[in-house]
Formats: C-alpha cells, sequence, structure tokens
C-alpha cells in the first residue's frame, strides 16, 4: 500500500477537513514526483562551469519582469465574480448560512459521491454544525480576526496570501492560501469578494477551460498550474458565482470535485438540531 492509498483509507474511516486534506494530499504528491525532479535536475548540471558563469553574468544584465498577476480573462472572471459575492446575503443573529457540498471523487478512475451540510451561526459566536450521511457533530466557529477586517486593502490581502505557506512560497503559497480560505464555509460574504480581488494579483492565474459542465452547471474553470496537483475554481458561466472546486492530479486526472450552494435560514431542518 503506497502513501496515497493509504490516504484514502484513512479518508474513508475519519472525517477530515476538507482543507487539511487538500494540503495533505498536495504535499504526498509534492514528495512523491521529488526524486524524479532531482534526476532529471542532476542530469542537467553536465553543463560546464565556465557556461554556467557565462549564464549568470548574462542574467545579471536583463531586466526581469516582476509578477503579472492574472491573465485578462481569469481577472475578469475573478472580477466578476467578487462583485457577486460582495451582494450576497449574509445570516445575521439568530440565523444560519446553510451550506451544502456535492461532492464526486474518482481516483484511479472509480467515482464515489457523497454529500455533506453544513449550516454555519450568523452571531459572533456559536457552533458550526455538520451533517453527513453517517453522522452529526459541532465545532464552535472560530474566524482569524482578518475575516472581520473590513478595511483591509487589496495589496494587504494579497501580501497576506503569500506568505509562507508549508513548503510553498511567494505566489505558490498565495493560491493555496486562497483555496484553502474559499474552501472554508465560515468566511465571511465581504472577505470572500475581496479575497476574489487579491486573487487576481497572483501570478500565473489563467482560464483553464470556458463551457465545462460542472454538476449540471455551464462553467468557467480558473486555475494555476503548480505541476505535482492543481485546485481549480469553478464560476457558473451566466451568474458569475463561484459554483465550488476541482482538483486535478497530475498527469491531468480528476481527482475530486465539489460543487457548494449556500442560502440563508432562520431555523435549523429536523435532521441537524441536536
Amino acid at each position: 500500500m503506497n502513501e496515497l492509498e493509504l490516504l484514502e483509507r484513512v479518508r474513508a474511516d475519519v472525517e477530515l477537513d476538507p482543507a487539511a486534506l487538500l494540503r495533505a494530499r498536495r504535499r504526498l504528491l509534492r514528495h512523491a514526483v521529488a526524486p524524479a525532479v532531482l534526476r532529471r535536475r542532476t542530469a542537467r548540471r553536465v553543463v560546464s562551469v565556465v557556461t554556467a558563469a557565462a549564464a549568470v553574468a548574462a542574467l545579471a544584465v536583463l531586466v526581469l519582469p516582476g509578477p503579472q498577476g492574472a491573465e485578462p480573462a481569469a481577472a475578469a472572471v475573478l472580477s466578476r465574480a467578487a462583485r457577486v459575492a460582495a451582494a450576497e446575503q449574509v445570516p445575521g443573529p439568530g440565523e444560519w448560512l446553510h451550506v451544502r457540498l456535492q461532492t464526486t471523487r474518482a481516483p484511479g478512475n472509480v467515482r464515489t459521491s457523497y454529500l455533506q451540510e453544513r449550516w454555519v451561526p450568523g452571531g459572533p459566536t456559536g457552533d458550526e454544525i455538520f451533517l453527513d450521511a453517517d453522522e452529526r457533530w459541532t465545532s464552535a466557529v472560530e474566524r482569524p480576526a482578518i475575516y472581520s477586517d473590513t478595511d483591509i486593502s487589496v495589496d494587504d490581502l494579497y501580501a497576506w496570501l503569500r506568505r509562507d505557506n508549508g513548503d510553498l512560497r511567494g505566489d505558490d503559497a498565495a493560491f493555496e492560501r486562497a483555496a484553502e480560505v474559499l474552501s472554508d464555509s465560515g468566511v465571511p460574504a465581504p472577505f470572500k469578494a475581496r479575497l476574489l480581488e487579491a486573487i487576481v494579483r497572483i501570478d500565473g492565474v489563467h482560464v483553464v477551460a470556458r463551457g465545462a459542465r460542472f454538476h449540471g452547471h455551464d462553467a468557467v474553470v480558473v486555475g494555476r498550474e503548480e505541476g505535482d496537483y492543481e485546485t481549480r475554481f469553478v464560476f457558473d458561466d451566466e451568474t458569475g458565482i463561484l459554483l465550488g472546486f476541482e482538483g486535478v492530479g497530475s498527469p491531468a486526472s480528476m481527482n475530486y470535485s465539489t460543487l457548494v450552494t449556500s442560502r440563508v435560514v432562520d431555523r435549523l431542518p429536523r435532521r441537524a438540531a441536536p
């Protein structure tokens, strides 16, 4: 049994946090391909020291362009989604944000689907309720202070995203952290809107596909190729709303896709109540 198979077995028995599971899969895939990358790099070291020195000298006189941000088509999709998110209804005290996550997983071309529901309280305190086919459990809502910072600029938020994230740096770290935050059901709509604007600053973000079918919706897929594992954001082609996420391994093969829908409710259904 390899590491990925072990991870899948653990996932079948234990309900893991989606962001943590995403990070764990990416780390395993990254370490799995590391030896092959190292061999390729070693093979390229046959270049002589003199040639290498000349190359360094040539690079020293070049003015290399800095990060250019998302390509224009992706920037347009993200900016539209940010405007839609800013207009989303926000639950108030005594209300709940009901989030429904329909996930299809296809490791090894074996497709399985499961449904999870969450109820996020609208007040500053309370317990978030999780429900799947097997059980119901609760977790205290813990929102980072930055979520409620209504004055943070897009530049400052972009800098926050670029903080070191495990073994990732710069825009690599920014894109992964953005995926982690967007997958959090407790992210307030105003912060999500600003986050989508900040993703426009991340270099290499581009439109992967237009006119794609995603859980019955016509969709636009936006991603950023990272080699071993890629998270993609999926937006409704008509409304611009963020529909959910895809995870793609290397070579490009679908690992999972999650459709996320949400609405504000003023009471808990019987299935979610204690």
